[in-house]
């Protein structure tokens, strides 16, 4: 079989696997009650599926059609919105007042609504990058606040998973290949690998009250 893009495909795949495997962990590890842990575990699904439709989309693009291909890119971008929204709205139940984290998770709900309607016609990365990111300095911000201010053990895990995270787009932007045959998604999937793990770290010292 064919496949236009291999490592970039190994590597997309190996990034979802990592990703199936610490969301389930991380999703039974919180149990019922455990709201926090188990939408931080959505976040990592949701990347993972993300992953999966990536790496599909680079080494089959030839064989997938308009329709294919389009369908493909559509459950990735969305995939990574619900990411987004996930870790945000895990977040606002650990650390904010009811009230004001049922606000926040209403506000970037209706902003991912947006971003998915306007998604389907667009196909501009930006855009996904606008949305994430959004997502991604909130948590960052709150987590520094819950760090410092509250001693959460949780805040330099999910810290530098965000930071990881961001070297490892900055590195997909660049272009910057280590070789012909790994380029800069490949590099960046193998950077993100540890974004995951240290994301599922912070994520498993999540609670559902500030202080817990």
């Amino acid at each position: 079989m064919h496949i236009l893009e291999p490592m970039t495909v190994a590597t997309d795949y190996a990034l979802s696997v990592l990703g199936l495997v610490l969301g389930y962990r991380l999703r039974k590890s919180a149990g019922p009650e455990g709201l926090s842990g188990r939408l931080w575990a959505g976040m990592l699904l949701a990347m993972a599926v993300a992953a999966f439709a990536g790496g599909t989309s680079h080494g089959f693009a030839d064989r997938l059609g308009v329709t294919g291909n389009w369908a493909l890119w559509r459950l990735t971008v969305w995939s990574i919105g619900i990411a987004g929204w996930c870790m945000v709205a895990a977040t606002a139940r650990f650390a904010f007042s009811t009230i004001v984290g049922r606000w926040v998770t209403a506000l970037f709900a209706a902003q991912f609504a947006i971003y998915a309607v306007w998604m389907v016609w667009h196909d501009d990365f930006g855009y996904v990058i606008l949305e994430y990111v959004s997502a991604m300095v909130l948590v960052a911000a709150v987590s520094l606040w819950r760090w410092f201010g509250h001693g959460w053990a949780g805040g330099p895990w999910v810290v530098g998973g965000i930071l990881v995270s961001f070297l490892a787009a900055g590195v997909q932007m660049s272009g910057f290949a280590l070789h012909e045959h790994f380029n800069h998604n490949d590099l960046y999937h193998v950077i993100q690998m540890a974004g995951f793990i240290l994301l599922y770290r912070g994520g498993g010292m999540l609670g559902d009250r500030p202080g817990g």
